[in-house]
């Protein structure tokens, strides 16, 4: 069992990074070969720093454990909002002034419902994550429109993605980096689903609360780190924007595509609790967002409830 939980951690580890890694040689990889850095933005560090719940998830029902991934799934939307946008806003009362941040809420609201209509029935199917992957690129495609047409903006996401581009080195030292990068990702995903598998066996547990804790806060790291460090930045309107920007991503990315690879089977009586955490933390959001700030009671609430749905988990779930 120790050597289960020194691969859970050597598996987290290697995860953090190699999705730190390969966002940023993907990054100047794309500047070099004259992707424009709003593009960038919008896509590849997008998308990469989804990779590890989306790697995690597949490694998950590749081997056979689509608890696991549906667990990763719905954990790490809640942990995004309950811990990762509570710790935010108690460090620094986030103040949303585009509004593209704002409008991404009815977004977020949207897919989380797509997902929860999904679920009933007891099968998120093929159909189902083609459906939901369709419905991103749809949003992509309006989030670039939306972004080309207001100059302002695109600027202040250019000079984020500036500050992740490397221009010291070449294209074959790059390339090399984002090679690295997802083989770091791939190996820390499998480390990490490999012993979280072992462990929820060695106690007993299911592998869904196993998803919906371990792998989900460990996916999770990257948005986490983000949207903290922006917090400490007073980039308030990014770590919003990290929060619901992931969110729509493990909806419409992750558990579209997982479910395009392997259907989902979704016991509605073992995961209503968890799923209607979700919905409650993303609907508590709209009435906060349309005032266009989150202080530091809103983010304390966020992590007390986040504190207390971990607690009904190791107290009901897991001792039951």
């Amino acid at each position: 069992m120790f050597t289960d939980f020194a691969l859970l951690a050597i598996g987290l580890l290697v995860l953090y990074y190699g999705a730190e890694t390969m966002v940023r040689g993907a990054t100047s990889v794309a500047a070099i070969m004259g992707i424009s850095p709003m593009m960038i933005g919008l896509t590849v560090v997008a998308f990469g720093t989804s990779a590890p719940e989306l790697v995690a998830s597949l490694f998950a029902v590749y081997k056979g454990s689509g608890d696991i991934a549906l667990g990763n799934i719905i954990g790490s939307n809640i942990a995004n909002v309950g811990l990762a946008l509570g710790a935010s806003a108690l460090i620094s009362p986030i103040v949303i002034h585009h509004i593209e941040e704002k409008s991404e809420t009815p977004v977020m609201l949207g897919f989380t419902a797509l997902f929860l209509i999904m679920a009933i029935d007891g099968t998120i199917s093929r159909l189902d994550g083609l459906a939901l992957f369709v419905c991103l690129i749809g949003f992509l495609g309006y989030r670039i429109i939306k972004v080309k047409s207001q100059r302002a903006k695109a600027v202040v996401m250019e000079n984020r993605v500036d500050d992740i581009i490397d221009r010291e080195h070449g294209l074959n030292f790059e390339m090399g980096l984002t090679a690295a990068g997802i083989i770091g990702v791939m190996a820390g995903a499998y480390l990490l689903i490999d012993s979280a598998s072992s462990i929820a066996r060695g106690f007993g547990v299911s592998e869904l609360i196993i998803g919906v804790t371990v792998v989900a806060i460990g996916t999770s790291l990257p948005e986490l780190a983000t949207t903290v460090v922006a917090a400490f930045r007073g980039h308030s309107d990014l770590a919003f924007g990290n929060v619901a920007g992931s969110n729509i991503f493990n909806i419409g990315l992750i558990l579209g595509l997982t479910a395009m690879a392997v259907p989902l089977e979704t016991d509605w009586g073992a995961i209503y609790v968890e799923m209607s955490v979700m919905a409650i933390l993303s609907i508590a959001l709209a009435p906060i967002v349309w005032r266009r700030r989150i202080g530091r009671t809103a983010g304390a609430f966020m992590l007390l409830f986040y504190a207390l749905f971990m607690l009904w988990i190791v107290v009901v779930k897991m001792a039951g």
